[in-house]
């Protein structure tokens, strides 16, 4: 796929929105500004309960399709279906990358071939330790847990809000409290992520992600 589009001059992406949300956007200005330190450690937790008929056509059911369900055809669950998108969202933050990773994981109650839930540690570029635990069979669902941890705070999506906790002194922060960090939760992330698109066609480069990115 990435030779036929450069063979034709064609872009190419991975749609990962999450980098272009209004919370992911505040908390990577947060973390330039140095508000939780040095980082310490990254934090992953996804918990979904997909129904039935989610593997044959996703939430919105509007077009019938078979490859969700199959290894060969959709490369792995709730990993390339749903954590990426925050493994994604804090390489952006934080500019780190991962060098190494371990994962168990397994398919315990979902009829498909693809993991329904699974565990993974990193270890990024600078030696901050990074884990993840993931589900797309959790009855309940419910909690984030998606966070930065670093010697000075921490920075907590809980969506839709984002939650610092910070030591040091900074403006419109309560040092040594929780503070609730308002953001433009008009900014639409899709929509913004095809105006990323639009604009490296139009200048014919590569827009947003890497083809061979992380």
């Amino acid at each position: 796929m990435i030779e036929a589009c450069r063979e034709a001059g064609v872009l190419l992406s991975i749609n990962l929105i999450t980098r272009y949300s209004a919370v992911t956007c505040k908390g990577r200005d947060l973390v330039d500004q140095g508000v939780v330190g040095k980082i310490l450690g990254l934090q992953f937790h996804v918990m979904v309960d997909k129904p039935t008929s989610y593997w044959s056509g996703g939430y919105s059911g509007r077009v019938k399709t078979d490859w969700r369900p199959s290894v060969e055809q959709s490369g792995g669950g709730v990993l390339v279906m749903n954590l990426m998108q925050d493994i994604d969202r804090f390489r952006y933050m934080t500019g780190l990358e991962v060098v190494r990773a371990y994962s168990e994981y397994d398919t315990f109650v979902t009829d498909v071939e693809v993991e329904d839930y699974l565990a993974v540690t990193y270890r990024y570029n600078n030696g901050v330790i990074g884990n993840a635990t993931a589900s797309s069979c959790a009855k309940g669902r419910g909690g984030t847990g998606n966070r930065t941890l670093g010697t000075e705070g921490q920075i907590l999506f809980d969506s839709p809000r984002l939650r610092v906790f910070n030591t040091g002194d900074f403006e419109c922060l309560v040092a040594g409290e929780w503070n609730d960090i308002e953001v433009d939760l008009e900014q639409y992330d899709r929509q913004v992520y095809t105006e990323e698109i639009c604009r490296g066609r139009l200048q014919r480069q590569r827009a947003g992600h890497p083809r061979h990115g992380g």
